[in-house]
């Protein structure tokens, strides 16, 4: 008979849980059958469970807001990696149209022997511009560089962690 008045103490239980989870009208866990395990800890044991759960939330929160930072550093950089690009690409072509300038007037100065002191002071300029434009290159060339190691390194660290 103790038998069939557990089982029935637990149907109801049972009954109870299965009533409040399908109907939405109570807790699942308020209820506790004769036979099921339960565990009693003491308040401030409660305390520390709850304090290193918000304590691990308030990390998640923070690790996010770094990462969400870091990409957008990470978009920062490309988008000026990506002009300097640019940059650097319109910098060639302006140095190719140098070169062919250059070479025109030495070909020029091979044939006309007189009156070249002009064309040699405009070789002279282009030769400076290209010296410039070359310094500039090899500037930008090491800013690209720069930027490029950035981003693998933020990428590695992103991977990491």
């Amino acid at each position: 008979m103790a038998e069939l008045t557990n089982r029935v103490e637990a149907d109801l239980v049972l009954d109870r849980k299965m009533d409040a989870g399908r109907y939405g009208g109570g807790d699942l866990h308020n209820y506790v059958a004769s036979q099921e395990l339960t565990v009693t800890i003491t308040l401030s044991e409660y305390r520390e469970l709850v304090s290193g759960i918000a304590t691990k939330d308030k990390d998640i929160s923070i690790a996010n807001d770094d990462k969400y930072k870091r990409e957008q550093e990470i978009r920062e950089v490309k988008a000026a990696n990506d002009t300097l690009k640019a940059e650097n690409y319109d910098l060639k072509v302006i140095i190719d149209n140098l070169r062919k300038q250059i070479e025109e007037l030495e070909n020029k100065l091979k044939t006309n022997d007189a009156a070249n002191t002009q064309q040699a002071d405009m070789i002279s300029d282009l030769r400076k511009k290209l010296k410039e434009a070359q310094d500039t290159i090899l500037y930008l060339q090491r800013n690209i560089d720069d930027i490029t190691r950035a981003e693998k390194e933020d990428l590695n660290e992103q991977c990491t962690e």
